[in-house]
């Protein structure tokens, strides 16, 4: 709508507003797309951690798996393979998950949608951060933030 609106008055040209698309988001959405019937069947081949182990064990499995997923191939299809893994389980361990897809997700650069919109903005803006930094500094907030949610989440989780 903007975009559009924009282009037509003349404040916006449509080659620039192409040039502001990031490329690796468009790429994570089509894959997300393409990967739902492997993302179902793999899914039912999975165990529900929550009905074997004790609940703080239980929410850490589920939030290490939605991080590991989102910072191997992305937090948009990591949290679409959980909304097919998790039905029918607990809010908590849907929580948790939700933790892990958007808190460890920040471990690599690609593992969250929002971190490659952000870093796209930010090179087009000439405040690029390469990616051994962006490596070397964001696992502290991934992993800090994750395990206080989840402190969080038993602490509630258990009353």
């Amino acid at each position: 709508g903007c975009a559009a609106l924009a282009t037509w008055d003349g404040r916006a040209d449509l080659p620039g507003l192409l040039r502001t698309i990031p490329l690796a988001g468009v790429a994570v959405v089509l894959l997300a797309a393409l990967a739902r019937e492997p993302m179902v069947e793999f899914a039912a081949t999975l165990p529900q951690p929550q009905a074997s182990l004790p609940l703080p064990l239980a929410l850490a499995t589920f939030a290490l798996v939605g991080g590991l997923l989102s910072a191997a191939i992305n937090n948009l299809p990591a949290a679409a393979f959980g909304s097919v893994w998790l039905v029918g389980a607990s809010p908590e361990a849907v929580v948790a998950y939700l933790l892990g897809t958007n808190l460890l997700a920040l471990l690599t650069p690609h593992g969250s949608l929002a971190t490659i919109l952000g870093r796209s903005l930010a090179k087009a803006a000439n405040a690029h951060l390469p990616t051994i930094a962006y490596v070397r500094d964001s696992w502290r907030y991934a992993i800090g933030g994750t395990a206080s949610g989840l402190l969080a989440l038993i602490i509630i989780g258990g009353r």
